[in-house]
């Protein structure tokens, strides 16, 4: 990814921990897929991590993306890709707060359901 806000949390440089956070302003469904040669998740590489949260409560998530140079790659190529199904949902995600939230983040955005969002 080129988002700038990925490569602020070391994505070229080092070790990066991504965590997210789900908002639900409604009780909501969704799906996050993270696909990159180089993460270690709590969700499954390219498999999506189908998920519920209801309204007013927040679900947390982590990624961790491998320092390029320790697999003799030159660049990190990382996709987070957001679905909505059903409801209303506000992802916020940082490489500071362990559990990002409307208060502690780097960037957020609201997925539609007809194009989700992707980094």
């Amino acid at each position: 990814s080129d988002d700038p806000n990925l490569l602020l949390c070391g994505l070229d440089t080092g070790i990066c921990t991504i965590n997210i956070g789900v908002y639900g302003f409604l009780d909501s469904q969704y799906s996050i897929v993270i696909t990159s040669s180089l993460a270690s998740t709590l969700i499954s590489h390219n498999v999506p991590k189908v998920d519920n949260v209801n309204t007013n409560s927040y679900n947390y998530y982590s990624t961790v993306v491998l320092e390029p140079d320790e697999v003799d790659n030159d660049s990190t190529d990382l996709e987070l890709k957001f679905t909505l199904y059903s409801g209303s949902i506000k992802v916020f995600l940082s490489c500071e707060a362990s559990m990002p939230n409307s208060t502690f983040y780097r960037w957020s955005f609201i997925p539609s359901y007809d194009n989700g969002y992707s980094l």
